[in-house]
């Protein structure tokens, strides 16, 4: 998968950390402008993978992208739609992801709650965009990993020492723990993690 991944988004091994974004030993920065996501997309499409989920969908946009990048897949779309803008968002994004018809499933829950009630290694991917704080990507890492099938991807945005410290810590201490030593980290505003899932823990 590494191979495939470095192929389709132009990869390269960096050493040193720039100035905003912190890529240490074991991380791969990936050249592809501010288009991180559009391109992942696209990779989780030529990689095949047809169940997904998305944490965190706020109005829709991204799970839009996903779904009309890739044909064939069907997308979770999980969010609580909490607080003051929820409700509108909400209407936003049903709206938005309703043509897709059964190929989109909306969860308006909590992400552990949901998580929980999907199976075991029965997603080909995972994309988190919801909290950022340690505990919150911490806890969605730890039980959406577990629904990611051998051979599938755990992806998401936020990775900067900047403002986004809580995602890099919960980033570095799941790849860490897990003994993970490839992933990557797109060159965005606001880069996007990806972690080839190679083995179950």
């Amino acid at each position: 998968m590494n191979e495939i991944i470095r192929k389709k988004l132009d990869v390269r091994h960096v050493g040193p950390p720039p100035i905003l974004c912190w890529i240490g030993t074991g991380r791969h920065n990936l050249h592809d402008g501010s288009v991180g996501r559009n391109l992942l997309a696209d990779l989780f499409a030529d990689l095949g993978f047809i169940n997904g989920a998305e944490i965190g969908v706020d109005r829709g946009y991204y799970s839009k992208v996903l779904l009309d990048r890739n044909p064939n897949l069907k997308l979770m779309c999980v969010d609580s739609w909490k607080g003051e803008r929820g409700g509108e968002h909400f209407v936003d994004a049903h709206a938005r992801l309703k043509p897709y018809g059964e190929r989109v499933n909306i969860q308006r829950f909590p992400s552990i709650q949901v998580a929980r009630q999907v199976p075991e290694q029965s997603l080909d991917f995972v994309y988190v965009d919801s909290k950022r704080d340690f505990n919150d990507v911490a806890l969605d890492l730890i039980e959406w990993g577990r629904r990611i099938r051998s051979g599938g991807i755990l992806a998401g945005r936020g990775y900067c020492h900047l403002f986004e410290t809580g995602v890099v810590r919960a980033v570095d201490s799941y790849t860490y723990a897990h003994n993970i030593r490839d992933w990557y980290i797109t060159r965005d505003i606001e880069p996007n993690y990806l972690i080839p899932i190679t083995h179950r823990t």
